[in-house]
């Protein structure tokens, strides 16, 4: 399988630090609620993907049977259920 992309980010500094990607595309600072302490930034966070499968040998069904399966599987998966909000997608659906 080709790789088709490979990211990197560095986060520093925790709850007020920074996170930013080796190539700079993404800059954020971070920061807490007065709530808590901080300056007043907004206090949430979450992590999503939302993956497209192109599985042009089979038919739209048998596609998203695989996915869901594969999904259900898939160790990185499993390792992030619950903590990592998913939307899984099958191209032509």
């Amino acid at each position: 399988m080709d790789r088709l992309h490979t990211a990197e980010a560095t986060a520093a500094g925790a709850r007020t630090g920074q996170v930013r990607t080796s190539d700079g595309r993404l800059d954020v600072h971070l920061s807490r609620p007065a709530e808590t302490g901080g300056d007043g930034g907004p206090g949430y966070s979450g992590l999503g993907v939302d993956p497209t499968a192109r599985l042009p040998a089979l038919d739209a069904e048998e596609g998203r049977a695989l996915v869901e399966r594969t999904h259900t599987i898939c160790p990185h998966s499993r390792a992030t259920r619950g903590d990592v909000e998913v939307g899984l997608h099958v191209a032509g659906d």
